[in-house]
């Protein structure tokens, strides 16, 4: 993947982004100092209002990336509601600045007038929440909130710190939010299948698969990423370059990438704090698992350069989008706002958005990763079973295996480097994820779900919570390749 220098010009950047997949990094940008405080001290100001006044001191002093030491997983979706809100339109007024000032975009564009703000806490501490994912978005969505409902419907799940507390932050989030909410669930379509696909781990920590932007019924657009505070390698975005402009498909009523499709290795991206990152909403991505050990906070808003087109694969999302015209913001003003409803007449096949001339990636599974059924005696005494000749595996590639026991299955898979046969358990232990569709190379096996990453040699993870089971293998005299438990 590459990354425009800063020397690049910029002319035809647009171009590039929706050409090549390219994407911009700013360390620097207009206004940057001042938006990326405005941000924090949002943040710290929210959690001062619903934590009190210790978990602010605390958080101020060691800062937001240790702030899962200080303030409830459980609340989080009431920090994101409230402050998302509150620096709302200055993140789109950053938004139009770049546009203008980075992109140099002269006609009229489209800014969404949904801004996300993502907090993570390290998985070890996300898992530890009540909060499920469909209380997530009930709450961050479809919710109004009034005093009255307060006992019934938060203290079932969260401790509350006291009702005074409580009764002060809902006052100051009603004043923000108004009407919104009603508004935005009027139109919000999310299948039921997609809460199931997020039912194992509650929301703290969840993290989102490979997926274009389309897929959640975004328009076709740019998305600006920015880093608040602790974005690393080990917590932060996942991209998969050599996709871009192919044909990939979704799970079924759920806006992931599907099985049976080989993912390349997921290129991790760390980013400094209060640096921006632009890409093209089309290029396959998602967030790593944060098995780091700090908070991660990002927040972002997609814009469109053209005119507004929507994918006819897409799965969840709004019906009706709300956005910001350059023009109306170059007035001052961001209240008047343009709705679009998704219809036939504004439908467009990805290839007319990201105009790729050619492409190479293959992204079907041949036969070789199909499973290799092996019967083995569950009666017998001998621990071992052959699963196949040497010569059928060639270094580089794997195979899949199920190993019928009769009463059980297990899955595994066989992995041949230039140091010799590795065999794994073939199904990710976070999400249940095959890794047959997996990249691995010398050492490592990288889940396709959430970036995972394995050792070939134990099944250790970076996360303490994970591990692959793993099997003793060897190749004998004859080239048979033998497994043992």
């Amino acid at each position: 993947m590459t990354m425009f220098s800063k020397t690049q010009a910029r002319e035809n950047i647009i171009d590039q982004m929706l050409t090549t997949g390219k994407y911009l990094i700013l360390d620097e940008f207009v206004d940057r100092e001042s938006v990326h405080n405005f941000v924090k001290k949002a943040l710290l100001e929210a959690i001062k209002l619903i934590e009190g006044q210790e978990a602010y001191l605390n958080i101020k002093k060691n800062g937001l990336e240790r702030m899962h030491k200080y303030f409830p997983a459980d609340k989080l979706v009431f920090l994101e509601k409230f402050v998302r809100e509150k620096v709302k339109t200055r993140i789109i007024k950053m938004a139009y600045d770049v546009g203008k000032t980075e992109l140099l975009l002269e006609q009229e564009f489209f800014i969404n007038s949904i801004v996300l703000l993502r907090i993570k806490y390290p998985f070890v501490i996300g898992i530890k929440s009540n909060l499920t994912y469909e209380d997530y978005i009930y709450q961050m969505y479809l919710q109004e909130y009034s005093h009255d409902s307060l006992a019934v419907k938060l203290s079932r799940k969260i401790k509350s710190t006291s009702r005074k507390v409580w009764k002060r932050f809902l006052n100051s989030l009603n004043k923000i939010l108004g009407q919104k909410i009603a508004i935005r669930s009027a139109n919000l379509d999310i299948p039921k299948s997609v809460f199931e696909y997020n039912s194992k781990y509650p929301y703290a920590a969840f993290a989102h698969g490979p997926h274009l932007d389309s897929w959640f019924a975004a328009p076709y657009s740019l998305e600006f990423w920015l880093s608040v505070t602790g974005v690393r390698e080990n917590n932060g975005l996942l991209f998969y370059p050599e996709t871009f402009g192919s044909k990939l498909a979704c799970m079924d009523s759920v806006p992931f990438v599907a099985p049976g499709i080989k993912l390349p290795k997921p290129q991790r991206l760390g980013l400094k704090d209060g640096s921006l990152i632009i890409f093209n909403g089309e290029l396959l991505h998602g967030t790593q698992l944060n098995v780091s050990d700090v908070t991660r906070i990002g927040i972002s808003v997609n814009i469109s350069p053209h005119e507004l087109y929507f994918s006819p694969d897409r799965v969840a999302g709004y019906n009706t989008h709300f956005f910001h015209s350059s023009t109306e913001i170059e007035r001052g003003n961001f209240e008047n706002l343009v709705q679009f409803k998704i219809s036939d007449s504004n439908i467009k096949s990805r290839s007319e958005f990201c105009r790729v001339h050619r492409n190479s990636f293959e992204n079907k599974s041949n036969d070789k990763n199909k499973a290799v059924i092996v019967k083995v005696n569950q009666f017998s005494q001998e621990k071992s079973v052959v699963l196949c000749s040497s010569r059928e595996i060639s270094i580089g590639e794997k195979r899949l295996f199920h190993l019928n026991f009769g009463s059980r299955v297990e899955k595994i898979i066989l992995v041949r480097t230039n140091r010799g046969f590795n065999a794994i358990s073939a199904i990710c232990p976070h999400l249940a994820t095959n890794l047959i569709d997996a990249y691995h190379d010398e050492q490592n096996i990288y889940c396709p779900g959430h970036g995972l990453t394995f050792r070939l040699a134990d099944g250790l993870s970076e996360c303490s919570l994970f591990k692959l089971k793993n099997y003793q293998v060897i190749e004998d005299d004859n080239g048979l390749v033998i497994l043992s438990w």
